[in-house]
């Protein structure tokens, strides 16, 4: 129960700081806009909080508890010292062939990004991340630090830095030092975010080509 608390509380603070920074940025104008820049601001707050604590030789709960404190008494000073500016409404372009570009380049680099997942081997049913990904995580976890494994762990190229996925996905993991299956279970929560990032993405996307698919 401890844990849970723990982990509420610090995805709490870290969407807060997110939220406010957000708003501070004017990103109330839309929903789209509001939601993607919210979830991408949540992912660099507990990435920036993790990197922090696991290059200072921190990564605890203690150490990822004082880098959220010290954002959200940051944010809440940013938000707090802004000044509101009156905005304009948004005229809607007309539509010209120019227009079609980037919603092709999107489509196809969705496709581009979904094909290994779905068609090759590391389709989204296998789920390698827990055999494979998570093993660095564990090892910084053990270590309560992020650095060079020993020799005999330096099987993949994450033994030399650490892959951005598997820094966000710690965070999930450190609220649960001592079971390490609920730590894995509650990495999955990444999934949800980073599919809210692409559809609040793709619909701010149309937001700003005047159209409205959602």
């Amino acid at each position: 129960m401890i844990s849970l608390l723990t982990c509420l509380v610090l995805n709490a603070g870290a969407l807060f700081v997110a939220i406010r920074l957000a708003l501070a940025a004017g990103s109330s104008v839309r929903c789209s806009r509001l939601i993607l820049s919210t979830l991408s601001g949540y992912v660099v707050v507990i990435h920036t909080a993790v990197l922090l604590a696991g290059l200072l030789g921190w990564l605890t709960i203690g150490g990822l508890a004082a880098g959220v404190t010290v954002a959200v008494a940051g944010a809440w000073w940013l938000a707090r010292s802004r000044v509101d500016e009156p905005t304009s409404a948004a005229r809607v372009p007309t539509f010209t062939p120019a227009m079609l570009f980037a919603p092709v380049v999107a489509g196809l680099t969705a496709v581009v990004w979904t094909w290994p997942h779905l068609v090759d081997a590391t389709r989204l049913w296998i789920w390698d991340d827990y055999t494979y990904h998570l093993v660095y995580p564990a090892l910084w976890l053990r270590e309560r630090a992020i650095a060079a494994v020993a020799p005999v762990h330096a099987f993949t190229m994450q033994a030399w830095y650490p892959m951005s996925a598997g820094v966000v996905a710690t965070w999930f993991m450190v609220p649960f030092p001592a079971s390490r299956g609920d730590s894995l279970a509650w990495v999955s929560l990444t999934g949800p975010v980073y599919a809210g990032i692409v559809i609040s993405g793709a619909a701010e996307l149309a937001a700003r080509l005047g159209r409205r698919p959602f």
